[in-house]
């Protein structure tokens, strides 16, 4: 009765090895697939990063200002900073000349 429980957890073993040695084959083709599509973000031109990225806009993150008719919204902090620090006049002739197009 000893040997046919011996021989059987030989069989389970053997039948336990080659499962886990073609699952690990299996794991490694399907790896070399993958990274043969794959390509790293550090790797990517700037131009190409730009096709495959996003980035969130947020209310509260642009700087809002009104120029007679037009409401002209500004992305970056440094700048709403600085045209918000200008007097009126100012901000008036640099967001109707660089931002809506004005040339006059």
């Amino acid at each position: 009765m000893n040997e046919i429980i011996e021989i059987l957890q030989r069989q389970f073993d053997a039948y336990c090895t080659k499962v886990l040695k073609y699952a690990a084959i299996t794991y490694y083709h399907a790896n070399c697939r993958r990274k043969a599509h794959e390509v790293s973000f550090s790797s990517l031109l700037e131009k190409d990063l730009a096709e495959v990225s996003t980035t969130d806009r947020y209310p509260c993150m642009l700087y809002r200002f009104q120029v007679r008719e037009w409401l002209v919204e500004v992305q970056s902090e440094p700048l709403g900073n600085a045209i918000g620090r200008l007097t009126p006049y100012r901000w008036e002739i640099i967001l109707l000349s660089y931002f809506l197009g004005f040339k006059n």
